[in-house]
């Protein structure tokens, strides 16, 4: 799916927040009948499903996703004219050439600087799961994710202010964007990497270029001193630098000799020399740093770069196609579209055989009668303690043991939460209540992971959705059960990586819902 399409598909999904899911029913399933849904792929189908509503809008036609790509080539290429004139200023403003350029400041300030900087970027987009236990790199990535998005919001804004009639939509596109588990997921921080390494490339590319055409079109000489280093400390230092290249390149890795000789010296002092020789001896000795720092400019400076920002194109083209399977407001939509439009009893998703094997790995709960049950409680779920026992009571029959909160942004508070198991008789049955209006995602599989070292091999993980609050007077019985029953199918597909049998799922609907008693 094109990054427009995407862009519109939200946009149109945000409008239909205000309809009853009948109308939802009616409109999508004549949708899905035109654009023949079932015979397309998911992906296929959300994309005729975008144009249909495109060409089918009367009073705004939604074009919002072509401008917003058109303002991002634009924003592109704005960013890439930027990085290159600051480097070429970079650049041209630390060389000298009245005194030879320092190489310890000249290198700190124009390539240490981006290391950090990349480090900190890598550490961004590296998966939750392996900083887990390490709280301090856990709450600097969180920082880093943040920070991130603070280019593609930037992008909003303008879109916003380019695009003002359609100021409301693209005000619930910023929202979807900070919600990590929202359509465009991951897509939004990888767009905002994408577009700080094209400034980052770009200024790269820049001082390459000026470090290249001062140095053919003046005389810059390089040197170094510091009162703390000796000459032998700043050659290790160089050769470890130096270490990518050294095999390909050896003329660029400087030599003790080298070294030595441009400490602490000064230019000037070549000019009183009576030795024409010796003078161009010096000279060549004051050059002889300048492949040193054009390697380090091309290995630490545009090779980077030139990775992160393919890593950031990949990624970016592959969150621009959603994955109906894990996004249940794109699941519900599918199903919308293809829902016959006269339903028989043998066309019941119930009869259909391979899909219902397919995602029917994990079983549903078995509430049989059990002593009281440990209760853990995702953090998006705001109901207290005391309701959540009266509505696990009143709906499967069950008392609880205690209710913790897990789930939270510190990995420690589950730990916590865990250690209340510690004191309770060996459980026959472990409740987690998850939030069915958010898609799953890696934090639940590494939560039920810790939770199974906790608890015995046999010991039940039942994993119960809880239906989005405030709905029980607003959305009808029948609509809201159909989105736990998607719900409830996208976590069976996303439970069955756990290889867990003694995993189970069931909704807190308090209707009737395969599985439920009789009460």
């Amino acid at each position: 799916m094109r990054l427009a399409a995407l862009i519109n598909l939200g946009v149109l999904m945000h409008r239909d927040d205000d309809l009853d899911d009948e109308r939802l029913n009616r409109r999508d399933a004549v949708i899905g009948a035109e654009i023949h849904a079932d015979k397309l792929s998911d992906t296929e189908a959300l994309t005729a499903w975008v144009r249909h509503r495109n060409g089918g809008e009367i009073n705004e036609p939604v074009a919002i996703g072509e401008q917003a790509v058109s303002l991002l080539q634009t924003i592109k290429f704005g960013l890439a004219v930027a990085g290159f004139l600051f480097g070429l200023s970079a650049m041209a403003s630390a060389l000298a050439f009245e005194t030879h350029t320092n190489v310890i400041a000249l290198w700190t300030i124009l390539l240490g600087s981006q290391i950090f900087l990349l480090i900190l970027g890598v550490l961004a987009i590296l998966p939750a799961r392996l900083v887990l236990h390490l709280p301090a790199l856990r709450a600097l990535q969180q920082c880093m994710r943040f920070i991130s998005l603070v280019p593609i919001r930037m992008f909003i804004r303008l879109l916003r202010w380019f695009t003002p009639a359609a100021a409301r939509q693209l005000h619930h596109v910023s929202v979807e964007l900070q919600r990590s588990g929202a359509i465009y997921g991951d897509l939004a921080r990888w767009m905002g990497m994408l577009l700080t390494q094209i400034f980052a490339m770009a200024f790269n590319l820049g001082m390459l270029f000026a470090f290249l055409a001062l140095s053919y079109g003046n005389d810059p000489t390089f040197g170094w001193r510091s009162t703390m280093l000796t000459s032998g400390q700043m050659h290790q230092i160089m050769e470890i630098i130096a270490w990518p290249w050294s095999t390909i390149w050896p003329d660029a890795v400087p030599t003790l000799e080298m070294v030595t000789y441009v400490k602490d010296s000064s230019k000037d002092n070549v000019r009183h020399l009576l030795d024409p020789d010796q003078r161009i001896n010096d000279v060549r000795m004051w050059a002889s740093l300048w492949p040193f720092l054009l390697a380090s400019l091309c290995f630490y400076g545009v090779l980077p770069r030139v990775g992160t920002l393919a890593i950031s194109l990949l990624q970016v083209h592959r969150n621009a196609r959603p994955d109906p399977q894990h996004q249940l407001a794109l699941r519900t939509l599918l199903s919308r579209l293809r829902r016959p439009r006269v339903t028989l009893e043998s066309h019941r998703p119930s009869n259909s055989g391979l899909e219902t094997q397919k995602e029917n790995h994990v079983s549903a709960c078995n509430w049989s009668e059990t002593a009281p049950v440990p209760v853990f409680q995702w953090s998006g779920i705001r109901t207290d303690s005391i309701e959540i026992g009266e509505q696990l009571r009143r709906r499967f029959g069950v008392e609880i043991a205690f209710c913790a909160r897990v789930g939270e942004l510190d990995p420690k508070q589950d730990e916590i939460a865990l250690t209340r198991l510690n004191g309770q008789p060996a459980p026959e049955r472990v409740v987690v209540l998850v939030e069915c209006w958010e898609s799953p995602d890696a934090d639940y599989l590494d939560f039920f992971g810790r939770l199974r070292h906790r608890v015995a091999a046999g010991t039940e993980i039942a994993v119960v959705l809880c239906p989005p609050p405030g709905t029980s007077g607003e959305v009808r019985p029948h609509g809201r059960c159909d989105n736990l029953q998607n719900a409830e199918k996208i976590w069976r597909t996303f439970l069955t990586r756990c290889g867990d049998c003694n995993l189970s799922v069931t909704t807190l609907y308090e209707g009737q819902t395969p599985g439920s008693p009789d009460r």
